[in-house]
């Protein structure tokens, strides 16, 4: 819908972060597998490094439809907007931060139509997830 949003990180440590879009949909057991990939999705990331009194940009990208996301899987959101309700993450990449404070902003780029398609497609929400990737073997 043309909204920009910006997103603070603050790294305590250097280690790797991903980001994640996450799309919950009312009703989950009703969605045919296809529709979650052919969402009409466009937005741009660009992320950036505070330094004293500057900005210094270390990740850009244009995300849309044709990127292909790393599955995630279908998972209960923290505040559901209905008991059938299920989010699916698709993983955007990521990247390694050292100690400091970074901003990640993103812009969408989709089109007018991709309102009325999300309301077809039964999602009732979307975000962004950037956290820290936890290892599970060291």
């Amino acid at each position: 819908e043309g909204k920009q949003v910006s997103y603070p990180v603050r790294s305590w440590i250097d280690k790797p972060y991903g980001m994640k879009l996450i799309t919950e949909y009312v009703n989950w057991n009703k969605l045919v597998d296809k529709t979650r990939e052919e969402i009409p999705f466009s937005f741009s990331a660009a992320c950036y490094r505070i330094e004293k009194d500057r900005e210094v940009l270390f990740f850009q990208k244009q995300y849309s439809k044709e990127d292909r996301l790393y599955l995630g899987s279908g998972a209960i959101p923290n505040k559901p907007y209905s008991p059938e309700s299920r989010a699916w993450a698709g993983r955007l990449g990521g990247f390694r931060l050292p100690y400091g404070t970074y901003r990640c902003d993103f812009k969408d780029t989709s089109t007018p139509e991709i309102k009325d398609y999300l309301q077809k497609a039964g999602v009732v929400k979307t975000s962004i997830v950037i956290a820290p990737i936890e290892r599970v073997i060291y």
